[in-house]
């Protein structure tokens, strides 16, 4: 097999030593040698070397060694080594060793060493260090120095890195539990995961109104600044559900019945894992449930702004959190 220059027209397939040139097949290129420049193929562009320039196919990309520039195949990219450049397919770009550059796909990029760029897709997996951005449902890298938003991030260390999830599972992140209570929920208890600088938060509380009881439950976010080993503070948004008197049925329904909180606490150390957390907190309560004509089913202690017609009510008032973190 000889090299190919310049361009080469293959109405089925092309079996070449190598590519310098522009390449069309019908359905597979194939090159034993490196490839240089433009490959189009209506299946199949598989090279058993290296890899520079523009690869295009309906199904699949294959290079045994590196890749360098621009790849895009219906189904699959596959690098034996390193990739870098623009991979983009419709279901996985996968390569065998470090990768550079975007990565678009499908279903998953995996890269099986490090990574630097963008990856966006349903999965994306970096089984070494990862910089840059990784956008999809699941992110996974080992060492985290950049951002991953996703619904679920796991990383084993973070350097410099955010994860910004529904769920982050850091192996050396920061994991707590939160007893506190408030003026118009009494007692609250929140879990918070993910690292200081950006953790998600789950509650669930309780409170009385007319003699009935009232349960609550809701998500956030929340950061954590640090001023020394025993002094912080914590900035936390949430939104929480309420729910009076076991009423879920309405609940469920068209009852709009939100408490939308931000609360910030100063944070003081009592041991090693054992905090006592007090601090202000911003309240703005928009409900359509009505109790005996009234709207309402939160013991509002006052009001800085309420604004009220046929359908709502919004009530807004400072307020105050005290209680214990626990560390874990």
């Amino acid at each position: 097999m000889l090299t190919c220059k310049l361009i080469s027209y293959n109405i089925l397939y092309g079996l070449n030593g190598g590519l310098n040139g522009i390449e069309l097949a019908g359905i597979l290129n194939y090159n034993k040698g490196e490839v240089d420049g433009i490959q189009l193929s209506g299946i199949s562009n598989i090279c058993n070397n290296s890899v520079s320039g523009i690869i295009t196919s309906g199904v699949l990309n294959f290079s045994r060694y590196n890749f360098d520039g621009i790849q895009i195949a219906g189904v699959a990219n596959i690098s034996g080594k390193e990739s870098s450049g623009f991979s983009i397919a419709g279901v996985s770009n996968i390569c065998s060793d470090a990768t550079s550059g975007f990565a678009i796909s499908g279903v998953m990029n995996l890269a099986k060493s490090e990574s630097d760029g963008l990856q966006l897709s349903t999965i994306n997996i970096v089984s070494d260090k990862f910089s840059g951005f990784q956008l999809g449902v699941i992110n996974i890298a080992k060492t985290l120095d950049g951002i991953q938003i996703g619904v679920i991030n796991v990383s084993k260390n973070i350097e410099k890195g955010i994860p910004i999830g529904v769920i982050s599972i850091v192996k050396n992140g920061y994991y707590a539990f939160e007893i506190t209570g408030g003026d118009a929920i009494f007692a609250n208890l929140n879990y918070k995961m993910g690292v200081e600088r950006f953790y998600n938060i789950f509650k669930v509380g309780c409170s009385t109104f007319k003699g009935k009881p009232v349960y609550t439950y809701g998500m956030g976010f929340g950061s954590l600044i640090s001023f020394s080993d025993k002094h912080k503070m914590s900035i936390d948004l949430s939104s929480n559900s309420i729910v009076y008197d076991n009423d879920w049925k309405n609940h469920w329904g068209n009852e709009l019945n939100m408490l939308n909180k931000a609360d910030i606490n100063y944070q003081l150390r009592i041991n090693k894992n054992l905090w006592i957390n007090a601090g202000p907190s911003f309240n703005v309560y928009l409900t359509k449930y009505k109790i005996d004509d009234e709207f309402g089913t939160l013991k509002v202690p006052y009001t800085i702004f309420e604004d009220k017609n046929s359908k709502r009510k919004i009530s807004m008032w400072i307020g105050f959190n005290v209680g214990i973190s626990l560390k874990i």
